[in-house]
């Protein structure tokens, strides 16, 4: 494969937001009390690669979807921009999502019909809910909570299995959500500073959640500094943040999640989880020097 049509598919697949599904799963494995040992450590990297691979297949067919809206307000993005004709597009993403459903019924049984359940609401989200403003950004929040829950389902041996963090957490994602829908008008800056209020208390709920608060806490802050120390400062300057500022709060909540799986896995004193974690942030981070995370 060519190097240029490589990376429109990374870009069309969001590869360093997938790597922060990845990671949610192995947050929610370790918070519903799930061992490696237990499980079977090819089981939870198979459902921590069908996280990733059915978070692109998300994103994908949101962009095939949106390919008209993205052509006016998104237009380097892989289709509009010609990299990736929309029927490729759509091939790639159907591909990816089929193939986390097959890595998800590696895991168990359990897994698989947690699987389907995400599969559904990133449906409803893509395909009706995401042009509904607030309630979009509640969709949004349910399929990341649902995400981590994967990773609880292993544990708990249940389709459904959503420990509190995975709640609070899905909270962060609605609030992340909301503050996303001003990407393409900005947004006034008393409704942004609220947002990112929002994202930082439902991240601190999501860490103290566990039998080690403290701990966890200490972890999650330094992941949430980029959000307090680059992009507060920006929102609070003038009475309207800029289109530009907004996708800067979106793309730093996005790579701030690993840190919020991290100070999880923290809280419960799952130490080699968390470091696996904190890999995956980094290598999210790398990635987005080069690829759009918003």
């Amino acid at each position: 494969m060519p190097r240029e049509t490589l990376r429109a598919t990374a870009a069309l697949l969001r590869a360093p937001n997938a790597l922060t599904a990845a990671a949610d799963v192995l947050a929610g494995f370790g918070a519903a009390g799930g061992s490696p040992g237990a499980a079977g450590a090819g089981r939870v990297a198979a459902l921590m690669a069908a996280s990733a691979l059915l978070y692109a297949f998300g994103v994908g067919l949101n962009d095939v979807v949106d390919a008209e809206v993205d052509g006016a307000h998104r237009p380097d993005r892989p289709i509009p921009s010609g990299a990736i004709p929309r029927g490729a597009a759509a091939a790639i993403a159907l591909g990816a999502g089929a193939l986390g459903l097959a890595l998800a019924a590696v895991a168990g049984r359990a897994p698989l019909l947690a699987a389907l359940a995400l599969v559904a609401a990133i449906l409803a989200y893509d395909l009706v809910l995401k042009r509904l403003s607030l309630l979009g950004a509640l969709a949004l929040g349910a399929c990341r909570a649902l995400n981590m829950g994967l990773g609880a389902s292993l544990a708990a041996g249940a389709a459904i299995a959503l420990p509190a963090p995975a709640l609070a957490f899905g909270a962060y994602v609605v609030a992340l959500g909301a503050v996303g829908l001003g990407e393409e008008r900005g947004a006034a800056r008393g409704a942004l500073v609220a947002g990112l209020a929002a994202m930082a208390a439902a991240a601190i709920a999501a860490a103290a959640l566990g039998p080690s608060p403290l701990v966890a806490i200490l972890v999650l802050v330094p992941f949430l500094a980029p959000l307090a120390l680059r992009v507060a400062p920006r929102a609070i300057r003038a009475p309207r943040a800029g289109a530009d500022v907004v996708r800067a709060a979106v793309r730093e909540g996005v790579l701030a999640i690993p840190g919020i799986d991290a100070a999880i896995l923290a809280g419960h004193a799952r130490w080699i989880e968390a470091a696996i974690v904190v890999a995956l942030c980094v290598a999210a981070r790398l990635l987005a020097r080069r690829l759009a995370v918003a």
